[in-house]
């Protein structure tokens, strides 16, 4: 399982553009550690992990999927890094929760309203 999910979280910094340091800075991790994630020899905290799907307006737990890497990325808007901030990275994935956050409501208003 550990090596599923550290390929999909290179499938991901690679979709978005971002170097291992980019992602570890905005992660708060050193790089080392970020390449043993990758790598499936260690487990990724679970904040780390929300702090990751946030980045790119996912659940968590889809990166656990096998065929994660074979579907299209549904996020609120695409994104390629060309020269982010860390700050930047916090903003987006702050944006993307907030998105991610109004469609369930909607969703929950829409079903509550049938």
């Amino acid at each position: 399982m550990l090596k599923v999910l550290g390929n999909n979280i290179a499938y991901l910094r690679g979709v978005t553009g971002l170097s291992q340091q980019d992602l570890s800075s905005y992660l708060k991790i050193n790089r080392v550690e970020l390449s043993y994630y990758e790598n499936g020899q260690r487990s990724i905290p679970m904040t780390k992990l929300r702090m990751l799907a946030d980045l790119v307006g996912i659940e968590p737990m889809s990166l656990y999927d096998e065929s994660f890497a074979k579907r299209p990325l549904q996020t609120a808007f695409a994104f390629r890094s060309n020269g982010f901030e860390v700050s930047d990275l916090e903003t987006i994935a702050d944006f993307q929760r907030i998105a991610r956050n109004y469609l369930r409501f909607k969703r929950l208003s829409e079903n509550l309203s049938n």
